[in-house]
């Protein structure tokens, strides 16, 4: 959830109460730097307390108006699934953030990682995770000790404990 984006919507939001709760339940459930979220119809239309087919109007609306932008998904069989929808940040009043946004991802942030030189593409690393310098080592104790240890053999040499019933026979000599 996004309180930066539900606070703009709640804010700047449209003026039809259907329209503004529908956006309200994506503003919940979107992404806070991208505004993206992919909640399915039977998702919006129960936390909006409406029906789908309304929801289904309601989005629609949005999208003609500008609120929303809809992006549908499809499987591999062809079958539908849950729409990607971005909400407007130009429209909430959010154009600061906007900009911060496409700045901070056109030059990078002093904390991302260099890319890989064998990045494919699509951006999927091929090579293995190497670690850091900062990482300890890690070790087994076990290794360490030279002596192989048998955690199940000792849990069971622990003393066990008698049950209740136990205890009253033997206290009443049966």
């Amino acid at each position: 959830m996004s309180n930066r984006i539900f606070q703009a919507v709640w804010d700047n939001g449209p003026k039809a109460r259907s329209e503004m709760i529908v956006l309200m339940v994506l503003a919940d459930c979107a992404d806070a730097e991208t505004g993206t979220c992919f909640p399915s119809i039977k998702h919006i239309a129960h936390h909006a307390r409406m029906s789908r087919r309304s929801a289904i109007r309601v989005l629609s609306a949005l999208e003609t108006e500008g609120w929303i932008s809809v992006q549908p998904q499809k499987r591999r069989d062809g079958s539908s699934t849950s729409n990607i929808y971005s909400v407007s940040f130009e429209m909430l009043g959010l154009q600061q953030f906007v900009r911060r946004h496409n700045a901070r991802h056109k030059q990078g942030c002093q904390n991302d990682t260099p890319p890989c030189q064998n990045d494919t593409p699509s951006g999927a690393k091929k090579t293995p995770y190497v670690g850091c310098q900062n990482d300890t080592p890690v070790t087994n104790q076990q290794e360490q000790s030279g002596k192989k240890r048998d955690t199940f053999q000792e849990w069971r040499d622990l003393p066990q404990p008698k049950p209740p019933y136990a205890l009253w026979m033997a206290q009443h000599g049966l």
